[in-house]
């Protein structure tokens, strides 16, 4: 029990599974990282600083020890193709500029937390999941774009992002879930934010204090809208399209905010918060076809 409780603690293993007599909570999923059916593990550092594992087929970068101040993840090691930034593999670096590789897939859990001086990245075209607290606290991050490719955003992955004044979505976005807190308290942000149809997850407070005008079109796929979602969106000029596939609103979603919304239901249904529009600026129209 709790062999192995500690935080970010990574476990690879050449069992396909757990056995059985190993206890169930052996590691503490929460903050460690269990990988099954390892056939292939390489860890070591490159001559310039960066460090990585190699997993089967797939290639972290885990950490840095090098100097640069603009820093150049390279595309492959070895012959092997950079996959997966590693959970705080740059955490609290002091690089203004990092470059990210061509075929990168996965920025994982912390990875560029609290980059204090960080001011430009580019994702890029490749990357499907930027999970939780990938760029919270990036304080001098200047501008954040979200490739088409992306299909998840995990909790706080861009919160107290406070420099940051432009966000965007490219075209053709396939984005299904934004996490809790994504993108929120970052009050420089300002512009249109069209949410792409594909995205069915919006979490608590995931844009909550943002000046954002922020819309959706009437073939929406949203299915769930957390508490605080949009709470304190504070530029007017917000739209969006409500339809039956919305199965839960939570608790004062819209707080404060001056969103024009439209509904297909009649009414509220009864798996929506009772205080889901808490706002005086906004309004709401009901029983819209869509």
């Amino acid at each position: 029990k709790n062999a192995f409780y500690l935080e970010g603690t990574y476990i690879y293993c050449e069992l396909s599974s757990k056995p059985s007599t190993w206890l169930i909570d052996f590691s503490n999923a929460d903050s460690g990282t269990v990988v099954w059916g390892v056939s292939r593990f390489e860890m070591n550092q490159t001559d310039d600083g960066f460090k990585y594992i190699l997993v089967n087929d797939d290639l972290l970068i885990v950490g840095y020890a090098g100097n640069s101040n603009e820093i150049v993840i390279p595309n492959q090691i070895n012959g092997e193709t950079v996959t997966n930034i590693g959970k705080r593999a740059f955490y609290k670096s002091k690089a203004s500029s990092i470059t990210l590789p061509s075929n990168l897939l996965i920025i994982d859990d912390y990875a560029f937390y609290q980059c204090t001086r960080l001011q430009e990245i580019t994702i890029p075209s490749s990357v499907l999941e930027i999970r939780s607290y990938s760029f919270l606290g990036c304080s001098t991050l200047r501008s954040i774009t979200i490739p088409s490719s992306v299909v998840k955003i995990g909790d706080c992955a861009f919160q107290f992002c406070h420099s940051v004044t432009s966000l965007s979505i490219d075209e053709g976005s396939v984005l299904e879930y934004i996490g809790e807190s994504a993108f929120s308290q970052n009050t420089s942000i300002s512009g249109t934010l069209n949410l792409p149809d594909s995205v069915k997850y919006i979490g608590d407070y995931a844009f909550f204090y943002s000046n954002l005008i922020i819309c959706n079109t009437k073939n929406s796929r949203l299915t769930y809208i957390g508490s605080g979602a949009f709470m304190n969106v504070g530029t007017t000029g917000c739209i969006l399209y409500i339809s039956n596939k919305v199965t839960a609103i939570g608790d004062s979603a819209f707080g404060s905010s001056s969103f024009t919304i439209y509904c297909e239901a009649e009414s509220k249904p009864n798996t929506w918060e009772e205080n889901w529009f808490n706002s005086s600026n906004g309004t709401v129209n009901w029983g819209v076809q869509f």
